[in-house]
């Protein structure tokens, strides 16, 4: 019968072992991860450039100057602004995602695409 101290030794080892082969990283930190959110985040800003294209047409077609078109062009704005600072929010999200693939293509982590 082996010792209380045997068990515990064999855990340690696997995991030191698994984490020196590379095989020990966050599921949520894979390259295949990454390149789906960076197909979603350009789905959302194709999306999001068509919402703005919508709104561009729209005040165009306003011409009145009644307080309501004034209005109706206050929002647009409002949301042209929100929908621009969304999409840059995107844009940036995807090159951080295209930096880590980098880093864990560099310390050969991550799997294959």
């Amino acid at each position: 019968m082996r010792g209380f101290g045997f068990v515990p030794a064999a855990v340690a080892a696997i995991f030191f072992f698994l984490t020196s082969q590379g095989l020990a990283t966050p599921p949520d930190e894979s390259i295949p991860r990454y390149l789906k959110s960076i197909e979603l985040c350009k789905e959302n800003i194709a999306a999001d450039e068509r919402i703005l294209h919508e709104y561009e047409a729209e005040m165009r077609r306003i011409i009145e100057n009644d307080p309501a078109a004034a209005k109706r062009r206050v929002e647009i704005r409002i949301l042209k602004k929100h929908y621009n600072e969304e999409i840059d929010g995107l844009r940036d999200k995807i090159v951080d995602y295209y930096k880590k693939i980098q880093e864990l293509r560099q310390t050969g982590k991550g799997g294959r695409p």
